[in-house]
């Protein structure tokens, strides 16, 4: 099937549902301007000593491994992979961001506020502490975001009214988890280019971006696993031999294994889905032969799994968001909502939006 240019916040590559389904959306342009797409990350704090420098900083325009590389020249670290970072952040967006620095314990920070201001003007609201370690992946609590929609179908006012049982019902029963189009690139080809990677089809010589296309392709998959769930009206449901997943607990485990779990731990667990690779735990029964019919249509079997580079996962299939507010701005509508790490708020307004159903 030949791509649509649709624009690099509609590429939700393997998506074809809404949870909110048949209540009609409001349009809508995002990320017309850096400005109207606002993120901040919320880090888990650390002592201020150690042999890391901890940089949080606000910049736009620019993506996360573009800021990697230019400290790592600005400060003469050979390689920019020993900075850390607990994720990636958008590039056409204002975004605060926490990266640490290996410069020993005895690096003076003053030292490193004014290299910054003076070769680095683009980063903005610079905090420094030092801290013990390297920044990872899953030190991230959430990410704090402000999203103005423009370009709406209808009046703001209209518009705020016309989302109101959607916005209900998405504080009721959260939204689906899908991966969003950050992940499949401006052409929305990365998932296909992963496959490719996977099947020898393709050489990639740089380590990140072989990941990061293989990471694509496993997001396409999850993203086609949750669609038919939604279609299916069961996201919310729990099918035996489910992998599901407790609040706070970072171990999913198989519904109806023998656990007594009352009413109240029954309502706070949360389905997981596939994120394909050699260590993902597999579910049982229907959950399993989904997942396995879902690999054939991709001319591939659970057994091929094993081959696969990455070790794999399970995510969560819904987020809630407890916190979302919406309100009229001059030029649209402002959404404000905190999200756990992982979930993209471009998948949250979709839902609002109601872009196209073309999946790639």
């Amino acid at each position: 099937m030949k791509m649509k240019n649709m624009g690099t916040s509609d590429f939700f590559s393997g998506v074809t549902s809404y949870l909110t389904e048949g209540l009609p959306g409001i349009g809508g342009a995002l990320k017309k301007s850096p400005s109207h797409f606002k993120v901040i990350e919320k880090m888990e704090p650390v002592p201020d000593r150690g042999e890391h420098v901890s940089l949080t900083c606000t910049r736009s325009s620019m993506t996360t491994q573009e800021v990697l590389k230019r400290l790592a020249l600005l400060f003469s670290i050979k390689n920019k992979n020993l900075l850390g970072h607990a994720g990636l952040k958008d590039k056409d967006a204002i975004t605060t961001q926490t990266i640490s620095l290996p410069l020993g314990r005895n690096f003076p920070l003053e030292k490193v506020r004014s290299t910054l201001e003076e070769s680095f003007p683009e980063l903005s609201s610079i905090v420094l502490q030092k801290r013990e370690t390297k920044i990872k992946v899953g030190e991230l609590r959430g990410n704090s975001f402000e999203v103005l929609l423009t370009e709406l179908n209808y009046s703001s006012e209209d518009a705020l009214k016309k989302i109101e049982p959607i916005s209900t019902r998405i504080k009721e029963l959260g939204f689906p988890n899908f991966y969003g189009p950050q992940r499949f690139g401006d052409k929305g080809d990365n998932a296909e280019r992963g496959k490719a990677v996977w099947l020898g089809k393709e050489k990639i010589r740089s380590p990140w971006l072989k990941n990061f296309l293989l990471n694509s392709y496993q997001s396409k998959l999850f993203n086609q696993w949750l669609s038919n769930r939604v279609q299916e009206g069961r996201l919310h449901d729990f099918l035996e031999g489910d992998i599901v997943l407790s609040p706070g607990d970072t171990r999913p485990f198989l519904f109806g294994e023998g656990r007594t779990l009352t009413s109240k731990e029954r309502a706070s667990l949360t389905v997981t889905g596939p994120v394909f690779g050699k260590k993902m735990t597999l579910p049982l029964g229907k959950p399993l032969e989904r997942e396995e019919e879902l690999l054939r249509k991709e001319g591939l079997s659970v057994n091929e799994l094993k081959g696969f580079p990455l070790y794999g996962s399970r995510r969560e299939a819904w987020v809630k968001v407890p916190d979302l507010t919406i309100s009229l701005e001059a030029d649209g509508l402002l959404f404000k909502m905190t999200l756990p790490p992982g979930a993209y708020a471009t998948s949250l307004l979709r839902e609002f939006r109601k872009p196209s159903k073309l999946t790639f």
